[in-house]
């Protein structure tokens, strides 16, 4: 399965980690924001490489804000 993910600045990936041990949570890997939900890929990984590459390229950096935090209803991924 792959996925494209964005990986916080180090200030909020720490704030992100010690606000998960605080509360005794964990994600499924490093704090992350999914772009894409998880996907089969039937090529090679470096086709994906390149053409995620190719999207991207010319794409400015963005920014991002949250309205609030919520939950995932119990049994969703089950």
């Amino acid at each position: 399965m792959y996925g494209v993910l964005v990986w916080p600045p180090e200030d909020l990936r720490v704030f992100l980690e010690g606000l998960q041990a605080q509360h005794g949570v964990k994600g499924f890997g490093p704090p992350h924001l999914n772009l894409r939900q998880p996907f089969d890929w039937p090529y090679e990984e470096e086709a994906l490489r390149i053409a995620v590459a190719g999207i991207l390229r010319g794409h400015p950096p963005f920014g991002s804000a949250s309205a609030g935090g919520g939950t995932f209803p119990r049994g969703w991924c089950t």
